[in-house]
């Protein structure tokens, strides 16, 4: 079973994705995550740590932990992911060192440069870049940019056509929880085996809450 099977196959079972750790911006430890999925009857866990070129952490030490909660929590499958934001040239925000040590890959847009051809064009490149195809790589919170523009009802043709496109190059699309995107008229026509339910949590008690258990 190669990577993409083994992915497809987690989205079957019970799972979390999209959370972000003390390492960041989150609040909670990898272990502290762990022992919440696994007494809460999950079966796997997805981690998408912020990264960038520069890292403000030590991503190894990261690493290790994702290690000692795999040791400890043998029953559950553990992922090691990373969220990186997408550059208007169309590359990601991402250290090649860290390439060999993670799984998967998510595709991210907060801010951007006002330039909506700029936009789509960026994400067309990152979709079919050869660069991050040996991972899994999924496109979180799609749309977030153009809903914090307020441009979001303008632009839905835009985001329909770039789910589409990254769908023709095999990538999962979230549906996010947290901010409710993609919009349910784009994310109706988006293929089952091809949507992962995500998070964007950044704390236990946020996972908890999102998925309605606290």
């Amino acid at each position: 079973m190669n990577l993409s099977e083994k992915f497809e196959n987690l989205l079957k079972g019970k799972y979390i994705f999209h959370l972000h750790t003390n390492y960041t911006d989150g609040l909670n430890s990898v272990e502290e995550y762990c022992s919440w999925v696994s007494e809460n009857g999950y079966n796997a866990i997805v981690f998408t740590e912020h990264v960038r070129k520069n890292l403000s952490y030590d991503f190894y030490s990261f690493l290790s932990d994702i290690k000692n909660a795999r040791q400890k929590f043998a029953n559950m499958d553990i992922w090691i992911g990373v969220e990186a934001k997408i550059l208007p040239n169309g590359d990601l925000d991402i250290p090649n060192k860290i390439l060999p040590e993670i799984q998967v890959i998510c595709f991210a847009c907060h801010s951007f440069p006002k330039d909506i051809d700029l936009y789509e064009k960026s994400f067309k490149t990152v979709f079919s870049d050869n660069r991050w195809k040996n991972h899994i790589r999924v496109w979180v919170h799609p749309g977030h940019f153009l809903k914090r523009l307020g441009v979001m009802d303008d632009y839905l043709h835009l985001l329909s056509r770039l789910v589409s496109c990254a769908v023709r190059e095999d990538v999962f699309i979230e549906h996010n929880l947290k901010y409710e995107l993609p919009p349910m008229s784009i994310m109706k026509n988006i293929p089952g085996s091809k949507l992962v339910r995500g998070l964007d949590a950044h704390s236990v008690e946020s996972m908890a809450k999102l998925v309605g258990g606290g």
